[in-house]
């Protein structure tokens, strides 16, 4: 006697389904340390994620949904960039957002952020509604970047002082060829 095994579907109702993906989404981000940010123009909103928070060494409800809560934090030396690039997108001269900032940290050190938007929504005149981006601590990167541009600094410095030493050396010598040349042949 062969037993039908029941099939178990997903709920099939928007609510089930939204859950489902929902939940999909906050692994994902979870577990890529990627932080999750939803601007919402229109009231002046920010949703920041608990990813988004903990790059900056905060716990989920130590920061507000204000927009000032990450511009604040912005290195002065990189906000007019971020604010460049931010309002480029907005204006629609760029299709995505993509800007790396340093961002000051609740231990008061600054990490390197790379933050990256869309705009999402837009009204019936096309201005911006809603923007959707990411938050990636980019920290390590940029700190190997640097390590790779001071070897490469010393490494040219290198270059330089051995070309011309040898250019040195190769002029000596042939002074010194000279003047062989000259004593033998008076000789």
């Amino acid at each position: 006697m062969f037993l039908k095994r029941k099939k178990i579907y997903p709920q099939n109702n928007v609510e089930g389904k939204k859950t489902i993906d929902e939940k999909k989404w906050q692994i994902a981000l979870e577990n890529s340390n990627v932080g999750l940010w939803d601007y919402d123009v229109t009231n002046g909103k920010v949703f920041y994620s608990k990813e988004s928070k903990a790059i900056l060494g905060y716990k989920d409800h130590e920061l507000t949904n204000s927009v000032m809560e990450w511009n604040k934090r912005v290195h002065p030396e990189d906000l007019e960039t971020y604010f460049n690039d931010f309002n480029t997108h907005i204006n629609g001269s760029l299709e995505n957002y993509r800007n790396e900032h340093r961002i000051l940290c609740r231990d008061g050190n600054y990490k390197w952020v790379l933050d990256k938007g869309k705009v999402v929504e837009s009204d019936f005149n096309g201005k911006p509604t809603r923007i959707i981006g990411t938050h990636t601590d980019i920290t390590y990167r940029k700190k190997k970047e640097e390590q790779s541009e001071r070897y490469l600094e010393l490494i040219t410095n290198q270059n330089q002082r051995l070309h011309n030493f040898t250019h040195i050396v190769s002029h000596n010598l042939k002074t010194h060829i000279g003047n062989f040349k000259k004593y033998f042949r008076i000789s």
